[in-house]
């Protein structure tokens, strides 16, 4: 079976992931500045369970609920699972020229995703440090060379409720990209070890990392109206949780092929193509379990343009084919349109996520006593978002419908421990709706700031959406260019508004304290040296967010320096 995938892959014409940013109305150069990457982020809550871990949330979905672009590439994969993931944090951001976040990235997401696209614009090094954090990046770039080291070393104390968990991380990476004419060749590695989530490890209910490792190539040919693009990703992944060991091996290999096409009778531009993804996977808990997990798309988009309106129409069709430990096939589509002019949008879609192999046949949860499911199918999000976009300004309204939403039930089979099993089950719907606003001002030449604002609120048949904190907001202020006053709030959640699963959370006894997080500092530049010195949490609040695992740091001071040359 491997060898007739392999052969498959080897002699498909196959496509760029069609990539439906281009749908969100982002402008794709204007993301390289500093600023407007942090307003994409913005969209994002990202969960910091350990120092140097992030775990995206958008509007109330996480896990393999979202979907991860890297440039040009699904780094999302099957070994996914639905509650937080630490994967987001593999990437180096200053590795990461270009960041976009959009209803409808890559495929196999639920109407929600981040893209990101690696790249270095400057040669510089950079040393921070911030309470018990250090980070070193350096990075080297030229017109048709591009590389970057970065270190990450952690090591953090939390006083929560009593307990005094001890948290610790590392992560070395190293990125390069080199253009041979037409064609342009990445490479990168980044691996953690030693990872350490040990405060109530005795009893077995925190992880241990002892490896994290993550290893990609990727190979672009471009033509006059197509992109041909191979690729190489290595996800090692080995967690002990109370000496239960989980060790997992991905090898995914892609091959990608995207064409325009304008006809002379239309006014408008066709792009489509083929997307295929191998996954080779290990599974070893003891007992190992090899999968083959393929996943191909076909896919057609058409943009036109008439009476000062711009309209997109796509159309995706995608098979899914599982071999191994657990035969399985299945097929979907996802399809939407987006109507904008002059700034306004709007934008509805079907969106489709097949089960992933840990919901389809490896429960590799956190609880021992799960059961698979091999008769699953895949889940459904309708997707409406009416919003207006320019450079200074953004704000949307959007509405989701989920349906046939994974979630683990509880059987009635007794497990060898005397306990009930849990078996995923396509058991569930709901709703999410918020709004989302986003604006930035420049007064003279002496003070600059930016505001951002998200309401959300989500609930399924059975529960609340979980992690979800319905209202936050951040201010950022620059004074006289050099002084800085950034501001994060979100108000607590009471108990009853709050999913099951996070109200009995072993650290916070299902309270959402909310936080109000102050930061202040003076950054300046003299020639190639740029210095920073700030005071971050200035009010030490230690308030717990989204449910569960988010931690604030204690008040703390920071220093960076930057040299560019």
């Amino acid at each position: 079976m491997k060898i007739v995938l392999l052969t498959l892959l080897a002699v498909s014409l196959q496509a760029a992931q069609l990539y439906m940013q281009d749908l969100t109305i982002v402008d794709e150069t204007s993301l390289q500045s500093p600023e407007l990457k942090e307003k994409e982020l913005s969209k994002v809550v990202l969960q910091e369970s350990v120092p140097g871990f992030s775990q995206p949330i958008i509007k109330g979905l996480q896990g393999d609920k979202i979907s991860i672009g890297l440039d040009g590439m699904t780094f999302s994969n099957s070994l996914f699972r639905s509650g937080p993931n630490q994967y987001f944090s593999w990437i180096p951001q200053g590795f990461v020229s270009r960041l976009e976040v959009g209803e409808y990235l890559e495929n196999g997401a639920l109407g929600g995703g981040i893209n990101m696209s690696l790249g270095i614009n400057k040669t510089q090094v950079v040393l921070d440090k911030t309470q018990n954090r250090y980070t070193f990046l350096g990075t080297y770039a030229q017109e048709d060379f591009q590389g970057g080291v970065s270190v990450i070393e952690a090591d953090n104390v939390y006083d929560t409720q009593g307990e005094v968990p001890h948290s610790a991380y590392n992560q070395k990476a190293v990125m390069i990209k080199k253009q041979f004419g037409n064609d342009e060749v990445t490479l990168m590695h980044s691996q953690s070890d030693e990872i350490d989530r040990t405060d109530v490890f005795a009893q077995g209910k925190y992880y241990v990392y002892d490896l994290q490792q993550y290893t990609m190539a990727k190979y672009d040919k471009h033509f006059d109206s197509a992109l041909l693009s191979l690729s190489y990703q290595r996800f090692i992944d080995n967690v002990d949780k109370k000496t239960r060991y989980t060790n997992t091996t991905n090898n995914i290999y892609g091959l990608n092929l995207s064409a325009l096409y304008e006809p002379t009778d239309l006014d408008g531009t066709f792009s489509y193509g083929l997307q295929n993804s191998f996954e080779d996977i290990k599974v070893d808990k003891g007992v190992q379990n090899d999968y083959l997990y393929a996943l191909t798309s076909a896919y057609l988009k058409y943009d036109t343009y008439f009476n000062d309106y711009e309209l997109s129409l796509y159309y995706k069709h995608s098979f899914m084919n599982m071999s191994g430990a657990l035969d399985k096939s299945m097929n979907d589509f996802s399809t939407g349109l987006v109507l904008s002019n002059s700034g306004y949008y709007l934008s509805m879609d079907k969106s489709i996520k097949f089960p992933t192999v840990v919901n389809l046949s490896e429960a590799k949860g956190d609880d021992v006593n799960e059961l698979s499911n091999p008769d699953l199918t895949s889940e459904t999000s309708f997707n409406y978002t009416l919003g207006y976009k320019n450079k200074n300004f953004e704000a949307s309204v959007y509405y989701k419908d989920l349906k046939d939403m994974i979630i683990r039930e509880q059987t009635n089979i007794i497990s060898p421990d005397g306990s009930l099993f849990w078996q995923y089950q396509n058991a569930n719907k709901g709703k999410i709706y918020g709004a989302y606003l986003w604006a930035q001002k420049q007064y003279l030449q002496n003070y600059k700031t930016s505001f951002s604002m998200e309401y959300t609120y989500g609930k399924t048949e059975y529960d609340y959406i979980s992690k979800l904190t319905p209202f936050r907001l951040e201010l950022k202020n620059t004074l006289y260019k050099d002084y800085y006053i950034n501001f994060k709030y979100a108000p607590p959640v009471s108990e009853d508004k709050m999913a099951k699963k996070d109200t009995i959370d072993i650290r916070i006894d299902g309270k959402n304290y909310g936080y109000r997080i102050v930061d202040i500092g003076y950054k300046t530049q003299y020639q190639a040296h740029t210095m920073e010195v700030g005071v971050t949490n200035l009010l030490n609040d230690q308030g717990r967010i989204y449910g569960s695992s988010v931690d604030f740091s204690r008040r703390a001071l920071r220093l960076q320096y930057a040299y560019v040359f």
